[in-house]
């Protein structure tokens, strides 16, 4: 007996990079470069959704300046270590898109994105002795911007990121693209959510 199987291509076309949703940040702002050396610890954001309603289809369009993790109901949904890809953050920044309705599964949903400095917030080293990558790139302090669509029988939704989204400080003592990081000793489900401060 022999057994064909088609394989179902779907193509699904989100944003297109109109986001309605907005950045948004935790915000450890250093004053000058010995600053970036003391303990800081990386930022977590965190958007709690309430479904009472059968959903159909989700998804999350996301960047994370900086690189991002995203988890929802404690699973992760990126399946990579670097995101976001390195561009000239002034002209360009490339987004993700995950279909996230098999992690939706119950009444309240908790979406996490946990975020490092990456190429967005780099050290004041200086390469070959001369380049101080702070004054020739486009740099900040990591963040967020993502618009969540949701479609259930008889409407549709997006949830963007906005004020209503909390943050806390995340796992990390300091991280960064030549030092490495350092994990510190508490978990983020151990540590106070509080209201994110404006990116």
């Amino acid at each position: 007996m022999v057994r064909t199987t088609f394989l179902k291509t779907v193509f699904t076309t989100s944003n297109l990079g109109h986001f309605s949703g907005r950045w948004v940040s935790g915000g450890h702002h250093f004053t000058n470069d010995i600053h970036y050396y003391r303990g800081k610890r990386n930022v977590v954001m965190r958007k709690t959704i309430y479904l009472d309603e059968d959903l159909l289809d989700a998804y999350i369009s996301i960047v994370g300046l900086g690189f991002y993790k995203l988890y929802i109901n404690g699973k992760e949904v990126t399946r990579g270590e670097l995101n976001t890809d390195w561009t000239n953050y002034a002209k360009i920044i490339y987004y993700d898109t995950y279909n996230i309705k098999p992690f939706i599964n119950q009444p309240k949903n908790e979406v996490i994105v946990e975020l490092a400095d990456g190429w967005f917030n780099p050290a004041p080293l200086k390469l070959f002795g001369k380049y101080n990558l702070r004054e020739t790139l486009t740099i900040g302090e990591p963040q967020v911007i993502a618009d969540i669509y949701m479609k259930f029988a008889d409407r549709e939704m997006i949830i963007g990121s906005d004020a209503d989204w909390q943050y806390c400080e995340g796992a990390y003592t300091f991280n960064n693209i030549y030092l490495g990081r350092a994990p510190g000793y508490e978990t983020v489900s151990r540590r106070q959510h509080h209201r994110f401060a404006d990116a």
